[in-house]
């Protein structure tokens, strides 16, 4: 009973911050701010976190954690567009807190956090097709694990609301023939409309 009451005490501290986040720069969140809303006096924060940089820290950590056991679990094996679902789902899953660590007010350090937690699996897999050329595969990882998450920011935060399959097919091609002939292939399409 009193972990699911700290659990709660903790998750209600998260979702407080989480909505003066949403709104405005980490440097100008107090600690006053979270705990009134959660409706806790300050010690109690300070049982779980040491300031307010600690939170967002914990939860990017919370964040990071059950998305990557489950690409590891996932990622064995498939195609790139079945990669690109396996992003997109679980992006879906949180995509309350990672459109808005991802997006243009986010955290510049979440995203290079995340990128260094997905880029070893995939490492692995290209290592294990034969690439050994440490620095290409660095390069191979930033371009294409870059080009995911800022796909996913997209698809997930467009007003547009984007066609998954469409984004997918897009992504693919990008992937395997380049911009250039990925490029022809839609205007080709658009003209044979």
């Amino acid at each position: 009973m009193e972990t699911q009451c700290k659990s709660s005490t903790k998750q209600n501290l998260i979702d407080a911050f989480w909505s003066l986040y949403e709104k405005k720069d980490i440097s100008k969140i107090t600690v006053k701010e979270i705990t009134t809303m959660a409706g806790y006096n300050r010690s109690t924060f300070y049982e779980y976190y040491r300031d307010v940089y600690d939170l967002l820290d914990q939860l990017e950590e919370t964040l990071m954690e059950s998305p990557m056991s489950e690409i590891e679990n996932n990622f064995e094996g498939t195609g790139f567009e079945s990669k690109l679902r396996i992003f997109s789902e679980l992006f879906e899953k949180k995509k309350k807190y990672l459109s808005v660590l991802l997006g243009d007010n986010g955290d510049p350090a979440f995203h290079r956090k995340l990128k260094n937690k997905i880029k070893p699996g995939l490492k692995q897999t290209l290592k294990e097709e034969g690439l050994k050329d440490e620095t290409i595969i660095d390069v191979i990882l930033e371009y294409q694990v870059s080009a995911m998450l800022g796909i996913m920011v997209y698809m997930h935060t467009s007003d547009k609301k984007p066609d998954l399959s469409e984004v997918f097919e897009i992504t693919y091609d990008l992937c395997n023939y380049g911009i250039k002939q990925t490029v022809e292939k839609l205007v080709q399409e658009e003209k044979n409309k």
